[in-house]
Order: C-alpha cells, then sequence, then structure tokens
C-alpha cells in the first residue's frame, strides 16, 4: 500500500473551523480598532443586517449618551466577536 492511497487523517492544523454565523440585532464587539471610523477594539455594537451572499455583515455602533449613530458598517467576522452579557439600560438594576 503506498502512502497516496491511505485514508486522510485530519489533525487540529488540518481543520479549519467555520466562522460563526450571527443574527440581525445580536450584540457584537470588535476585535480591531478602526481609526477611519473612530472605533475601538471592545466596542460594541448591534448586527443590522445580514448579507447572506457574502461573509459580512452591516454593524450599527451608537453614541451611549445620546443613542444617535456614530458609525454603520461592513465587518467581516473577523472583525467582530460576540458581546458579553449586555449592559443594563440606564436608571436599570
Amino acid at each position: 500500500m503506498s502512502h497516496g492511497s491511505r485514508p486522510r487523517t485530519s489533525s487540529a492544523n488540518d481543520r479549519r473551523q467555520r466562522p460563526r454565523r450571527y443574527r440581525e440585532l445580536e450584540c457584537v464587539k470588535l476585535r480591531r480598532d478602526l481609526p477611519e471610523y473612530g472605533l475601538k477594539c471592545g466596542e460594541e455594537g448591534t448586527i443590522v443586517h445580514t448579507f447572506e451572499t457574502a461573509d459580512a455583515y452591516l454593524v450599527e455602533f451608537v453614541n451611549p449618551e445620546d443613542g444617535s449613530t456614530r458609525a454603520e458598517l461592513e465587518v467581516t467576522p473577523d472583525d467582530i466577536a460576540p458581546a458579553s452579557a449586555r449592559r443594563a439600560a440606564p436608571g436599570s438594576k
């Protein structure tokens, strides 16, 4: 039996994990700075649209003081991570 006919076994290096799919209205945080938009790593935003034909999302980042939109931009799964527990609304306990 030649080496070429052996079944290939996968290793951790061979397996490519598929990027996580996010849903609309899911909270995410940035994995890197986006200085051209005034955004820093760790800032949280909300997915407002998922693109089915491309591995990308439209994410809105708001000003926490007044709720106005700071930036709305297209990002890839490499740019974002799931946000931690939701922050409490102002005035709630």
